[in-house]
């Protein structure tokens, strides 16, 4: 009955597409409702996300990808690696308004500290507002502006940041200042 409500929204001129994120929780059921779609339901495109460290060879992932694959269906895997330092330089930049010299300090520290990782990056962008250390686009200037004293920005950070993260941030993360990063003990 799904495949055929499916059916009336995927069409030769309007194919429906899927997308479908964490599948390396897949389970039996959810196997099942993919091996039927994409028997009966035609013009429907599936895209899946996984995290690859998660799925071994046995996974019921790749069982069913290979079962797929052997039905005649186009699987495409696409990996998604670590984002590179001009990668990085270029979403701090587009981030914050500014221009790449300017965001260049900030920029390395996210990438030391996250690896590349574009999830960690994300919070780590989310975490700095907590931690203390907002930073203002000042794209009348052309440049950003980071506060300049991360230690006194911590040591008065608001309550609803939990002592053990501000501490955590505190030993962790280099002070940063406007245009230069400041490395050693705070």
């Amino acid at each position: 009955m799904f495949s055929r409500f499916l059916a009336v929204f995927a069409r030769p001129d309007h194919p429906l597409a899927l997308f479908l994120d964490d599948l390396q929780w897949l389970d039996l059921a959810t196997i099942q409702l993919l091996e039927h779609l994409t028997a009966e339901v035609r013009y429907l495109l599936l895209v899946g996300a996984y995290r690859d460290n998660e799925v071994g060879p046995f996974h019921p992932l790749v069982e069913l990808l290979e079962k797929l694959d052997k039905a005649g269906g186009s699987i495409q895997k696409i990996s998604l690696g670590p984002l590179s330092r001009s990668d990085m330089d270029q979403l701090v930049v587009d981030s914050l308004h500014c221009q790449t010299e300017h965001a260049k300090p900030l920029a390395e520290l996210i990438y030391e500290k996250t690896g590349g990782n574009p999830f960690f990056t994300i919070q780590f962008f989310k975490a700095m507002p907590v931690a203390g250390m907002p930073f203002t686009p000042l794209a009348s200037l052309g440049r950003c502006c980071l506060e300049a004293n991360l230690e006194r920005r911590l040591r008065h950070a608001p309550t609803r940041s939990a002592p053990p993260a501000r501490t955590l941030l505190r030993s962790r993360l280099p002070r940063i200042t406007a245009g230069r990063v400041v490395r050693g003990e705070m």
